[in-house]
Parts: C-alpha cells; sequence; structure tokens
C-alpha cells in the first residue's frame, strides 16, 4: 500500500468514527433549539396579543379587537423590513443550498449569525398570527449548528452535506415532537437522490434524539391535540374522491408556489409594505 493510499485510508476511518460524535451533538443541538424556538413563539404571542396562555387561536380569541387587526400587519412590516434589509446585505444561505452544493463549501458558508436572525425573524411572523410556519426557523438554526460542528469536526463534503439535511429535520421533529415526520422530511425533501438510502440510517437517529431533549420542554405531549371520533361508512365512502381531491389541489399549490418564488418581490422597501398589507 502506497503512503498516499494508507493516509487516505486512515483519513475516511477517521472521518467515520467522528460522524457519530456529530450526529450527536447536531441532534442535541437540535432538540435544544426546538426547545428555544417553542418558548420565543410563546413570548412574541403574548408580545402581540397580550394574552399569558393558551395556543395561539385562543389567545386571538381572548386578545382585544384592535390586537387583532394590529398584530398581523405589525409583525409583518417588522419582519418584511429587516428581511429587506437580510437580503440587501447578503442574504442567508438555506439549508438546501449548502445540501445540494457537493463540493460542501456551501456548508461551510453558513455561518450562524445569520440563520438565527432569520430564525427569529420567521418566529416573530409565526407570533404575530401570519401563517408561515413554524418550523423554518428550527430546521434553518439547526442545520446551520450541524453545519458549524461538520466544519469543526474535519468531516468531508458528503457526510457533511449529510448531516446538515439530517439536523434540519431534527428540528423540524424537535418543534413538532415528530421524530418520524422529521426524519422523513430531511430524506425524502431536503436530501438529494442519491443521498437517501444512506442518509436514512443518519436522520432517524439524529431526529429521534432531537425529539427526546426537546421533551424537556414539552413533556412529550403532542404538539395538537385532535380529537378524533371513529370512522362512519359516509367518511370511509368519500375519504377515496377527498384525498384525490386534496393530492390535485396540493400539486397546484406546490405549482403555485413556484410560480411566486420566480416573481418574488424585489428586494427594495416594497418588501415590508408588502409583507404588512398581506397581513391585514
Amino acid at each position: 500500500m502506497t503512503p498516499r493510499r494508507s493516509a487516505s485510508s486512515s483519513n475516511s476511518r477517521t472521518g467515520a468514527a467522528r460522524l457519530p460524535v456529530a450526529a450527536l451533538l447536531a441532534g442535541v443541538a437540535a432538540g435544544l433549539i426546538g426547545i428555544a424556538m417553542a418558548l420565543l413563539l410563546e413570548g412574541f404571542e403574548w408580545l402581540f396579543y397580550g394574552v399569558g396562555e393558551g395556543a395561539l387561536p385562543q389567545r386571538v380569541q381572548a386578545a382585544a379587537a384592535w390586537r387583532r387587526v394590529l398584530a398581523p400587519a405589525v409583525g409583518g412590516l417588522a419582519a418584511g423590513g429587516l428581511w429587506w434589509w437580510e437580503r440587501s446585505t447578503g442574504g442567508v444561505l438555506g439549508v438546501e443550498a449548502a445540501v445540494g452544493d457537493v463540493s460542501g463549501r456551501a456548508s461551510r458558508r453558513m455561518g450562524l449569525l445569520r440563520p438565527f436572525a432569520d430564525g427569529v425573524l420567521q418566529v416573530l411572523t409565526v407570533g404575530a398570527g401570519n401563517s408561515v410556519g413554524r418550523e423554518g426557523a428550527p430546521r434553518l438554526m439547526a442545520g446551520a449548528v450541524a453545519a458549524r460542528v461538520a466544519s469543526r469536526l474535519g468531516l468531508g463534503p458528503h457526510p457533511a452535506r449529510t448531516l446538515v439535511a439530517a439536523a434540519a429535520g431534527a428540528g423540524l421533529a424537535a418543534m413538532y415532537n415528530a421524530p418520524l415526520g422529521g426524519a422523513a422530511f430531511a430524506v425524502e425533501i431536503t436530501m438529494p437522490a442519491g443521498m437517501r438510502r444512506r442518509g436514512v440510517w443518519l436522520a432517524i437517529p439524529v431526529s429521534l434524539l432531537a425529539t427526546v431533549v426537546s421533551w424537556l420542554h414539552s413533556g412529550g405531549r403532542p404538539t395538537f391535540a385532535v380529537s378524533i371520533d371513529g370512522p362512519d361508512s359516509a367518511t370511509l365512502m368519500t375519504a377515496l374522491p377527498v384525498a384525490g381531491l386534496a393530492a390535485l389541489l396540493g400539486a397546484g399549490a406546490r405549482s403555485l408556489w413556484v410560480r411566486f418564488k420566480d416573481h418574488r418581490l424585489p428586494d427594495t422597501w416594497a418588501l415590508p409594505w408588502a409583507s404588512g398589507l398581506s397581513a391585514c
């Protein structure tokens, strides 16, 4: 064996040994981020609606009428202004871009400050009552932390990209107490096709770990409590047609979303005003 080949084999073994450590750190970080974002969301909901307890719909119902009108508009205006500044000064490198870069350089450029600032903005808009989705913030933050962990531990481009994708799914899992859902998101949505077969074996334990860590705050309780009665014959008869219609609507919504992304607002002062007006 030549010295070069021996060194390559040694580096490969070292990287394989470091990957479980990186997965452990990424999973714990994703769980803690999920807790932090849940607490921050509760804080923003109290700030905008002045009600200290209950889910967002309950807080909105108990809030004064003027808060119900102004909270989404003010939240959208504030977030739009900060997003305008963020875009005009370089933007944020997202998880998908980092995972899609085969060279691995993109994940090393993610940083921490901008992803965390963007995550806080996302939680602010959700806390104000705007329909954005509260899983975006922990996904972005957990992915950024995983990228930093991979860089510090000297992982190669492929394991680093896989870890970023797995951590992003773990952030979703921690936020919704859904480990399998987070792993599925990481594999099916975040990872490219060539990464999924091996990536699933990393995504599952990272999402499980993040979910268990999030129980320090949630106590393992489900995020959404939904009471479902046993299906009757009418429900079973209409389930398949409704599922087909939902699939068509979902495909249409995805196409519309892609179109909106291709024609998004320019990085001007139109962004904050449009964000505020759309929330009214």
